[in-house]
């Protein structure tokens, strides 16, 4: 889930819902932010989160710091064991047949057995859940029924999430208290059509859309250009090849000599054939230098001229490209 901040003086945060465009992961160093509330967080040291300053009013994205705020949404939901899986599974069914907003309806008259297990069902898995005359209903605000959908997972959730939206973003600041290292480790980076979402109960912005290391982000042009040169030095000497082939088959054609009723021309076709496949994989690295050393000396080896690129050499300029 995600949410949008108000804009101008009279406008009011929202949550809405978010889709996740991309998902990554990368080794980082993590800190353990502790809050007034006693609520601990772990990121990584440059994440951006929700914050207000010490005495001020206004929120804006930035890294965690000391005495500043971040604003609370949400705590994360407990996970519902697996023996308890199928009961929430019931509960929810119950809700998609019987429900609607935060109401449960359910007639304690006429069902009698029905309404106590949707009671005992609240209270095995945890929910807040307050008994009526005919209904049951989801308290606890924003946290109960996120709660509840978290858990027992109705197919009707339309009406409940538009009862989470509504409520205010940023009425619960929770202060920074301490700040530190706390070890190496995964780090998940997401990526939001909101541009931003919930985490650890908390407003925070998307994750670096990169997951690399800085160092490995500056050096990406260089990689780059190094790939690019490479295969732009490779296609100019493919071009050679190809080039002094079709000058050579012409000079064979045109040569009435070897019109001698012997195949001399189609021997000599086969042969520049096959120094031309062998010339074009050696420079592909599909075939090595091994296999044609010796005819290095030969005239259509000499003019072909292929750069012998070095990955481990850096060029200085682009005067010195072909």
């Amino acid at each position: 889930m995600g949410f949008t901040l108000a804009e101008g003086r009279y406008g009011c945060d929202e949550l809405c819902t978010a889709k996740v465009l991309s998902i990554k992961t990368k080794i980082d160093s993590i800190v353990k932010i502790t809050l007034s509330s006693g609520r601990e967080v772990r990121c990584t040291k440059n994440h951006k989160w929700l914050t207000r300053k010490y005495l001020s009013s206004s929120w804006d994205y930035g890294v965690a710091k000391e005495k500043q705020y971040l604003a609370h949404v949400i705590d994360p939901t407990p996970i519902v064991p697996t023996e308890l899986e199928r009961l929430a599974g019931w509960l929810g069914g119950i809700y998609d047949g019987e429900g609607s907003g935060r109401q449960l309806a359910q007639s304690e008259t006429h069902n009698q057995n029905l309404y106590a297990k949707i009671g005992e069902a609240a209270e095995i898995l945890g929910l807040n859940f307050s008994a009526c005359k005919n209904c049951y209903y989801i308290r606890g605000g924003r946290q109960g029924y996120v709660n509840f959908l978290n858990t027992a997972k109705p197919h009707r959730r339309e009406s409940i999430l538009k009862l989470i939206r509504t409520r205010l973003l940023k009425n619960k600041p929770d202060k920074i208290v301490k700040i530190e290292n706390h070890k190496e480790g995964e780090v998940v980076c997401l990526e939001t059509t909101s541009g931003n979402y919930i985490v650890w109960g908390y407003a925070s912005k998307n994750s670096a859309h990169h997951a690399e290391s800085v160092e490995n982000l500056l050096a990406w042009p260089w990689l780059r250009f190094e790939e690019m040169f490479d295969a732009h030095a490779k296609r100019l000497a493919v071009e050679r090849v190809i080039e002094l082939k079709n000058a050579m088959v012409s000079g064979v054609w045109a040569n009435s000599n070897y019109d001698d009723g012997e195949n001399t021309r189609a021997n000599l076709l086969a042969r520049i054939d096959d120094f031309s496949e062998s010339a074009i994989a050696g420079i592909y690295g599909q075939s090595s230098e091994e296999e044609y050393k010796d005819d290095m000396e030969s005239p259509f080896f000499k003019a072909m001229k292929v750069p012998k690129i070095d990955p481990n050499v850096k060029h200085e300029a682009l005067g010195e490209l072909p």
